[in-house]
């Protein structure tokens, strides 16, 4: 689901312990996962738009398939807005 106006985004540390604890209360309310993907994919900063990151979150099990994308100016709201849409799916 990548754009091509988005690249990859490597986590600092900071960002890196906030996903994780991100999906370790993802595991308390959906504990029969049998697998969870999360991409982070930034958005180079202009001069018009500041920098924008995208968060997307796969869910399994394989035949349920859920993918959720938020897109936000910082990983942290864009990654609770995706845990917001998982748990409330």
């Amino acid at each position: 689901m990548r754009t091509s106006h988005y690249r990859a985004h490597d986590p600092t540390p900071e960002e890196r312990a906030f996903i994780y604890q991100q999906i370790q209360e993802m595991n308390e309310f959906a504990p029969g996962l049998e697998g969870l993907v999360v991409t982070v994919e930034e958005k180079a900063k202009s001069k018009e738009k500041p920098k924008r990151f995208a968060v997307t979150l796969v869910l399994g099990p394989k035949d349920l398939g859920l993918q959720l994308r938020a897109e936000a100016d910082d990983i942290f709201t864009a990654l609770s807005v995706v845990k917001y849409e998982a748990k409330e799916s």
